[in-house]
């Protein structure tokens, strides 16, 4: 039953795309006079749709057009247009959205689909002067802040002073003598004198030591 159901509802799905794709198709019948049938426009007079910078751009600009209408100069894949679009605030937000997808995704347009809400959510525009090309998205800026914008899940760098730092090294010991400047100082001759009476110290007592035992051995001094 569960499998059935998934069929069900992904030809329902299905079918609804199919109807939204005619509906674009029927309802750019009546765009067809000025851009025709194939997208191409008329040279002088009507720009073309096809592979155009500005039906691959920014969706707002097209939805904005069929609300406000345009007007003036402006370039389309190269070449200057100056002609007069009305606008089409009349039509449903669901027909405008299908529209604007059947001529995005057709003529070589390989942009994403327009819906209903993104329409409605710009429905204030109606009634508004008719848009001129400089009030619209720039879709060739557009497209290079995207390329300029950091790819998902690139690595950041280091923020500068979180980098670890690499651990001191002790300098080995060194034996000091007296006069020698180190660090903390001048060794004073003192302290290089006190291993010295140390040294003889020890070996005083142990010259005493052997010849107190030299009358025990050989007995020398006995009566």
């Amino acid at each position: 039953m569960k499998k059935l159901a998934l069929i069900l509802a992904s030809t329902v799905v299905g079918l609804g795309a199919a109807h939204a794709e005619a509906d674009g198709a029927k309802i750019y019948a009546t765009c067809a006079a000025c851009h025709q049938a194939n997208g191409q426009g008329l040279p002088g007079a009507f720009p073309p749709l096809a592979e155009s910078e500005w039906v691959n751009g920014p969706a707002e600009n097209l939805i904005r057009i069929q609300l406000r209408g345009l007007m003036g100069p402006i370039t389309v894949k190269g070449k200057q247009y100056n002609s007069v679009m009305p606008p089409n605030a009349a039509m449903s937000d669901e027909d405008i959205a299908a529209v604007l997808t059947y001529v995005r995704s057709n003529f070589g347009n390989k942009a994403s689909a327009v819906t209903a809400d993104q329409v409605k959510a710009l429905r204030s525009e109606v009634g508004k002067p008719m848009l001129k090309a400089e009030e619209l998205i720039d879709p060739n800026k557009a497209e290079e802040k995207k390329e300029e914008a950091p790819a998902e899940g690139a690595e950041k760098p280091a923020a500068e002073g979180n980098a670890q730092a690499e651990p001191k090294q002790e300098a080995p010991a060194v034996a000091l003598k007296a006069g020698e400047t180190t660090a903390s100082g001048t060794v004073k001759k003192s302290e290089h004198l006190s291993r010295s009476s140390e040294t003889f110290a020890f070996g005083g007592f142990a010259a005493w030591t052997l010849l107190s035992l030299i009358p025990v051995v050989t007995g020398i001094g006995r009566k």
